[in-house]
């Protein structure tokens, strides 16, 4: 059977670009969600209230995997190799999906269970040894699964406090404009933090769309990062820059020599080749003081979705 999760921290493994490195030995760990953080408030012993809520997280994973499902049926890949994935994958959510269901039938009827918060403040929902993550698809899945559990739990339940929102992820800049020159390819720039080459100006707003993507994306890093440093962290850039690799939960990076790492979700800077990537931690080591000079991702393309 597929396996259903990879738990934090087990790596799927480097990117092309990335040379071996040893494991990383801590990590710049995110903020701590609200449904991280109400688990953490229900005391061990609180075995009824720990039932509810697990019952409700499977409920919902289960939802966010069949909306997913239903979604790809409306799908029409014009290539038979773009027909061929989207079948291998909703064969593998079908299969997931069956193990979320037998996961909720044994808790059902009273099997062993047990939720815990992994070192990257991800639920863990373990019945009968079986281990599932509380995570989506990406592109905001986690975010919006995460509230959906505690507003379900908290709607039976006293925990108000809870109920306040996250802090939003800083967004970057909604102004873009296409800029066209002779002899170049067409770039979309937007102002102050990102811009990306094209081959052309078709479905211009797809590539639009993208590059917004990429710049949300580039925000969130520099937060990241700049986060780490106020904690007292350094930054080997270099290191950095060549320790990208895919991790169970996004991108995981290495901050220094003594294995301080940080995983951080970026869609569309994970799709990058080796050179845009180094451009960006490049301008993120030595950042624009007077915004006259922004990075750009000459690979534009890459950022689309297969």
């Amino acid at each position: 059977m597929l396996a259903l999760l990879i738990v934090a921290l087990a790596l799927v493994g480097p990117t092309a670009m990335a040379a071996p490195l040893p494991p990383p030995s801590y990590q710049i760990a995110p903020p701590e969600s609200r449904l991280a953080r109400l688990l953490r408030s229900l005391p061990a012993d609180a075995t009824g209230a720990r039932w509810e809520l697990a019952n409700i997280a499977l409920e919902a994973l289960y939802e966010v995997y069949a909306s997913a499902l239903r979604a790809s049926m409306r799908e029409s890949p014009r290539s038979v190799a773009r027909r061929d994935k989207l079948r291998r994958w909703q064969a593998a959510t079908r299969e997931l999906m069956a193990g979320i269901q037998d996961a909720r039938q044994r808790l059902l009827v009273g099997n062993d269970f047990s939720l815990l918060v992994d070192p990257q403040s991800q639920v863990i929902i373990a019945v009968e040894g079986r281990l599932l993550a509380l995570t989506g698809l990406g592109r905001g899945d986690d975010h919006r699964l995460e509230q959906t559990v505690v507003e379900r739990y908290c709607a039976l339940n006293p925990c108000a406090f809870l109920l306040e929102r996250d802090p939003p992820v800083p967004r970057a800049s909604a102004f873009g404009h296409w800029e066209i020159t002779q002899g170049l390819r067409p770039i979309y720039r937007i102002d102050g933090l990102l811009g990306c080459r094209f081959e052309d100006l078709s479905d211009r707003r797809i590539k639009s769309a993208a590059c917004q993507g990429a710049a949300n994306d580039l925000r969130q890093l520099r937060e990241r990062l700049n986060a780490a440093v106020r904690r007292g962290q350094t930054i080997d850039w270099p290191l950095l820059a060549a320790s990208r690799r895919e991790a169970a939960t996004g991108i995981l990076l290495i901050l220094n020599a003594s294995g301080a790492y940080l995983t951080v979700e970026l869609p569309y800077l994970a799709r990058l080749d080796g050179d845009d990537w180094q451009r960006l931690i490049d301008w993120l080591a030595f950042p624009d003081r007077d915004g006259t000079r922004m990075p750009v991702i000459a690979a534009g393309g890459r950022l689309l979705s297969d």
